[in-house]
């Protein structure tokens, strides 16, 4: 590595000023993966750039120490009821997040995104696959995560507590909580390399 090919993989011209083009780059990264849902189709590509990144900050400092990211993502059991499970699901999300925000290491930047994937597989493998309703999911959108949490709220009054539970209820529930499920139960095939 040298400062040509550091100029090249960040995409600047030669004598423009590596550090802060670097700084741009991980600031892209990590907007990316935090205003977007994490899909492996959408995540390899970036990885990709990531490996390219690290080669260049490691140029660039190479005594960095790049730390190991602390993320790990709740577990639950499989007795737990659905809003304890969403629970779980969205502040492991945050939790995710926070972190992601407050790295500047590219490398922990790509841990993180590795144990996010991690962390969406195991949460929506959870999800039965049913027939929660006919609407087509949209994989590159997450639902409102306070519509869904109002519903499964209106579900605990009602003692609905299992995913079959909600299933038999489902014709009183919003299509919301339905078309979420369903994205969820489906979305373990879009968390992997499929190749």
């Amino acid at each position: 590595m040298d400062a040509i090919k550091a100029a090249e993989i960040l995409g600047i011209e030669e004598g423009e000023d590596l550090l802060d083009a670097l700084e741009l780059a991980v600031f892209e990264v990590k907007n990316h993966f935090l205003s977007k849902p994490l899909l492996y189709a959408t995540a390899s590509s970036r990885l990709k750039k990531i490996n390219h990144l690290m080669d260049v900050e490691h140029f660039l400092n190479p005594s960095s120490n790049n730390l190991i990211s602390d993320f790990e993502f709740q577990l639950i059991q499989s007795t737990d009821s659905i809003q304890k499970f969403w629970g779980a699901y969205m502040q492991s999300k945050q939790l995710w997040k926070t972190r992601l925000a407050q790295t500047n290491s590219i490398q922990t930047i790509g841990e993180l995104i590795q144990k996010g994937l991690e962390m969406e597989l195991y949460y929506s493998s959870i999800v039965p696959q049913l027939e929660w309703n006919d609407e087509t999911p949209v994989f590159g959108q997450e639902p409102d995560a306070m519509e869904i949490q109002k519903a499964l709220s209106f579900a605990e009054q009602n003692n609905w507590l299992s995913f079959e539970e909600i299933y038999e209820n489902k014709n009183k529930l919003p299509a919301s909580l339905l078309i979420a499920l369903k994205r969820l139960s489906l979305l373990p095939k879009y968390l992997k390399n499929e190749q």
